[in-house]
């Protein structure tokens, strides 16, 4: 049975575990002959909504920022133990949900010996110019991931709880992911809390009639989400969780050299369901925007990200 640890921004103590002596291959596709095939992937009408609401250039180039915005937070691209030696070796990589990409063209620059794969609904990562060590498809994990039982090494997921609800994650994700990772591999999932701390009176408003006016199905609490993990913990030896505060207030990081102002981000990424819950148009939209990024840099709200990381039984 696994543990259950939570921790603030400190490292926690964890029991070291070395990685499959198997030697790293090159990632091979279920047949293409195969419904779950991404490369026959089926438009998924009865999709929530895409992964990824990426679709111009701009958009790309901020979900690249937001990227190493986040690296900065959390002063590393993810906190899972040993993956780092793996990584060096020679390791079998999965982005579930990754957008344009970021997460894995960061790492795989790096890592010439790994392998790095991305999924998502939405086809807004490179195409061509990537590195020869980076594959993408577009694909629908609710389909079932198209690779055969333990591939990979490490499995990565980023603020995707609410793409799907309370019984696709137990019955579909997580089964599927855990059917690909290998036996020692670590899953990590990066979350946000949608609570806001230091808010101001059109900031409580706004987030209180959203979430009042949504279905209850639409969000994940983030406490609901941790319950939902831990309830794989028979395959599952260890399960840490990591928490840090991030500023919605716009901040300039020094290694960033640039201003990250990550309301207007958040707010973008959220305006299709916004708009079909509030009866509002696109310009009150955009106006509520502005005011709720005027309060919160006045005061100094923030919210939290939680990292939850957890390795397979060997």
């Amino acid at each position: 049975m696994g543990s259950f640890n939570s921790k603030s921004s400190e490292k926690t103590e964890m029991k070291k575990v070395y990685p499959s002596s198997r030697r790293h291959t090159p990632l091979r596709l279920i047949s293409s002959k195969n419904e779950n095939s991404p490369e026959k992937a089926k438009d998924e009408s009865n999709a929530k909504i895409p992964y990824s609401d990426a679709k111009e250039d701009d958009d790309i180039d901020k979900a690249h920022l937001m990227h190493f915005y986040y690296r900065f937070v959390w002063n590393g691209n993810f906190s899972s133990p040993t993956i780092m030696e793996t990584l060096q070796t020679g390791a079998s990589v999965l982005d579930v949900g990754c957008g344009p990409g970021s997460f894995l063209l960061d790492l795989a620059s790096s890592h010439a010996k790994s392998a790095f794969v991305g999924i998502d609904q939405n086809p807004v990562f490179p195409t061509y110019i990537k590195p020869p060590n980076v594959s993408f498809y577009k694909h629908n994990i609710l389909e079932g991931l198209p690779f055969a039982m333990e591939t990979f090494d490490f499995v990565y997921l980023r603020f995707m709880k609410n793409y799907f609800n309370e019984e696709e994650w137990r019955s579909n994700v997580l089964p599927e992911i855990l059917r690909v990772l290998k036996p020692g591999g670590w899953v990590e999932f990066m979350e946000i809390d949608e609570k806001i701390y230091n808010v101001g009176p059109i900031t409580s408003n706004f987030v209180y009639t959203w979430l009042y006016k949504c279905d209850q199905n639409d969000f994940i609490d983030i406490f609901k989400y941790q319950d939902i993990l831990q309830s794989f913990q028979r395959q599952l030896t260890i399960i840490t969780v990591e928490v840090k505060t991030n500023a919605w207030y716009p901040i300039s990081p020094p290694e960033l050299r640039t201003t990250v102002d990550i309301v207007p981000e958040l707010l973008r990424f959220a305006k299709r369901q916004v708009l079909c819950k509030m009866e509002i148009d696109d310009d009150e939209y955009e106006a509520l925007t502005n005011k709720i990024a005027a309060e919160v840099a006045e005061h100094k709200s923030y919210s939290k990200t939680y990292r939850f990381c957890a390795q397979k039984n060997i």
